[in-house]
C-alpha cells in the first residue's frame, strides 16, 4: 500500500495470474482468479493507547 493512501474505506484489486504477470487490473488473461475487496485504511497513530505502569 502506498504511503499516500487515502484514509478510508477503498477498493482493493487483487489477480493472481502466474502466466501474466504484467496484467493491468482491467487486462484479460485465460488462466488465474481476481477478487475485490473493500478495505478501510485508518491511521496507526489513531488507536495508540498510552499505558501506564504502577509504581
Amino acid at each position: 500500500m502506498p504511503a499516500d493512501a487515502a484514509l478510508g474505506t477503498t477498493l482493493m484489486r487483487v489477480i493472481n495470474s502466474v502466466q501474466y504477470p504484467g496484467i493491468t487490473p482491467c487486462g484479460d488473461f485465460s488462466f488465474g482468479e481476481t477478487e475485490d475487496y473493500l478495505i478501510n485504511i485508518v491511521d496507526p497513530c489513531a488507536d495508540v493507547v498510552a499505558a501506564t505502569c504502577p509504581e
